[in-house]
């Protein structure tokens, strides 16, 4: 599996995936299967980032009445949204790593859904920070 690195942090990602660095993300996508797109932001802070902090960066998503849930992944606390928007279906996870926090997304057709949730799942469990 390929390796990612960054600045501030790292994670791995499914081989015949693609990754483009923006200014500020990271788009991952399968070239071939042309089915979903991951992108993972970091931000970090001088304090360890709680879960307020995740519910402060979700704002225009809370406001929009979008509900979450919790969750644990790869040892990272956070939160998860999962709504539709036209015929896309979206997940967005705000996860807590120390004083950093991790904004990933996930989009893809509704016709698309579950079909890359593993190759995700790799991505969001290997999520690491290694510096700022």
């Amino acid at each position: 599996m390929p390796n990612l690195e960054n600045t501030a942090w790292e994670a791995v990602y499914p081989d015949g995936w693609s990754a483009e660095h923006t200014d500020d993300s990271v788009v991952l996508y399968d070239s071939e299967a042309e089915v979903g797109t991951v992108q993972v932001s970091c931000i970090c802070a001088d304090e360890p980032v709680t879960r307020e902090d995740l519910l402060d960066l979700a704002a225009e998503l809370v406001d929009e009445g979008k509900r979450h849930t919790d969750v644990e992944i790869g040892g990272k606390q956070g939160i998860m949204f999962r709504y539709y928007d036209g015929d896309q279906s979206w997940k967005e996870w705000f996860l807590a790593a120390g004083e950093c926090a991790f904004y990933v997304t996930y989009d893809c057709p509704r016709e698309g859904e579950g079909v890359e949730d593993e190759e995700v799942a790799q991505i969001l469990e290997s999520l690491a920070v290694t510096g700022q």
